[in-house]
């Protein structure tokens, strides 16, 4: 199991990138069949973590689609600051369009709730959620998480494939775990 040290802290391997790229193709094969008639679907991937996740993701599917970004802010460090930020709001019109919202992980739901609120005055068809981390047990949000690709069963705090701490470790392959032990042996 590999172990690195970003910043001030220290993580062990958990999820290597063959069972994330087999998570990502899996959503993507439920997408197709989901949107095989939609003529009109739109990614909307969540910056900055999403971005690996995104890209990976649309060149997995194969049904006609676009994608667009934007970026909301709701960590600091390792926790929560417990309230959603737009900073780079939607650029496009998505009235009657089929919207997929791309996360890099959904936690507590208060990202993807702020999200559904904001896009559904613009009046898509559908809005749902793909996400390749789901932590499904600390989950409180209102709406289904449709595609989630890997469910963690505990609540730990991950980098790599985007996910980041303190903006360190978004571009590694692979998704670390904290590792409380402090020690890179």
């Amino acid at each position: 199991m590999g172990k690195l040290k970003l910043g001030d802290r220290y993580f062990s391997t958990y999820i290597g990138s063959s069972d994330i790229d087999k998570a990502v193709g899996r959503i993507a094969s439920d997408i197709d069949r989901d949107y095989a008639s939609s003529g009109s679907l739109l990614f909307i991937g969540v910056l900055n973590g999403a971005y690996m996740f995104a890209a990976d993701l649309v060149r997995k599917v194969t049904v006609p689609c676009d994608i667009t970004f934007i970026k909301v802010s709701s960590y600091e460090g390792l926790a929560s600051r417990g309230n959603v930020t737009m900073k780079l709001p939607l650029n496009c019109d998505i009235e009657g369009r089929d919207v997929i919202i791309i996360d890099e992980i959904v936690e507590t739901g208060l990202t993807v709730d702020y999200l559904f609120d904001y896009l559904a005055p613009m009046k898509p068809r559908s809005i749902a959620v793909a996400t390749l981390l789901f932590k499904e047990k600390m989950y409180k949000g209102m709406h289904t998480i449709k595609y989630p690709g890997i469910t963690m069963k505990e609540n730990l705090f991950v980098v790599g494939y985007g996910l980041d701490y303190n903006e360190k470790g978004r571009t590694l392959e692979d998704i670390y775990i904290l590792n409380e032990d402090h020690e890179l042996q």
